[in-house]
């Protein structure tokens, strides 16, 4: 998604302020509502597919963020989502089902000290197939927000096979996170290496990660300062977002968010043109999208709107200016009847 997503991937849980800086691919929509809020900005989150011991765990972390409402949500999303799919990996193991079982109902009942000793141990008596709990190590330090143990645990996945695409993204993306940029590109550029065939021989499944990670690859690229290297990687991100808006119009918001990125990237090269292009395009999918859902559009909407707004005030523009801005007033006039704390600062 966009620059102004330093948000995951994808992020991983990363925030969803609209910046003009760049951000972290993720698609966040879906599994986590808010269950209550106050006038202190904290929030208690309900995800489906989340037991109620883990999600314990979950709105710890979540209390201690200074984040909007929305911000906290999309993180939650994307803790979920790692959560299940580390859920379903272990389930599905045809070896070591014992501890992997253990490790599951572990998590479940929200004790992930525990789900990572019984991993620990499992690993130490493997002599093959390492790897697998190499990454469900990693998956639950990430979830516990132990970061600098969870990249170490999913780079020896990665190591031991190189060649399984979701140890490499899920790398890759935790490196995103930690702004190790140039680490990142090449594990993604590995990635990419088969995921674009793979997507040849079944898309629904693969496109969309190829989307993901070549959008997180411009990411890097920018925040590198290879502006000409970010434009093609973003070339292709934008291409592929097309084509899975054609399938569905649930990756609009994907779509706003790369174009967002575009126009970040060209408002940093100083072509106010360009840039403008790239933003009205992703205002007019966000305004789209808020129609129907404002809970997922209108914050996205106001932060794109402020940066259309800057970009024109720092080109001189300022007649231009007025109108975003006023309509940005508007939405987060009614963000605050929600969420108070941030909305009204």
């Amino acid at each position: 998604m966009g620059a102004e997503r330093w948000s995951l991937v994808i992020g991983l849980l990363l925030t969803t302020s609209l910046r003009a800086q760049v951000s972290t691919n993720q698609t966040t929509t879906g599994w986590c509502s808010p269950a209550i809020t106050n006038v202190t900005g904290n929030v208690t989150v309900t995800c489906n597919g989340v037991s109620p011991q883990a999600l314990e765990v979950l709105n710890r972390q979540l209390v201690k963020k200074d984040e909007t409402l929305q911000q906290k949500i999309r993180e939650a999303n994307l803790w979920a989502q790692k959560y299940i799919a580390l859920q379903r990996d272990l389930t599905l193991r045809e070896t070591d089902t014992d501890q992997a079982r253990r490790a599951a109902e572990a998590l479940e009942r929200g004790d992930f000290d525990a789900a990572e000793a019984v991993l620990n141990d499992l690993l130490e008596k493997q002599t093959q197939k390492i790897a697998a709990t190499q990454f469900s190590i990693g998956g639950v330090q990430e979830l516990e927000g132990k970061l600098d143990l969870a990249v170490n645990s999913y780079e020896h996945a990665y190591r031991n096979e190189p060649n399984r695409c979701q140890y490499a993204f899920g790398y890759a993306t935790l490196l995103m996170r930690r702004g190790q940029n140039a680490d990142a590109a090449t594990v993604y550029k590995d990635y990419l290496s088969r995921a674009r065939e793979l997507a040849v021989e079944d898309p629904s499944e693969w496109l969309p990660n190829v989307g993901a990670a070549v959008a997180n690859l411009g990411i890097a690229y920018a925040n590198l300062g290879r502006f000409k290297d970010a434009e093609v990687a973003s070339d292709e991100a934008i291409s592929v977002g097309r084509k899975l808006v054609q399938q569905s119009p649930e990756y609009r918001v994907d779509l706003a968010f790369e174009l967002s990125n575009r126009g970040s990237l060209y408002r940093r090269a100083g072509l106010t043109k360009q840039a403008t292009t790239a933003y009205q395009e992703s205002i007019a999918l966000l305004r789209a999208v808020a129609r129907t859902k404002p809970a997922i559009g209108e914050p996205s909407l106001a932060g794109v709107l402020t940066n259309l707004a800057s970009l024109w005030t720092e080109a001189n523009l300022d007649s231009r200016a007025e109108q975003p801005l006023t309509e940005c007033l508007a939405i987060y006039k009614r963000l605050a009847v929600s969420d108070p704390p941030h909305y009204l600062e």
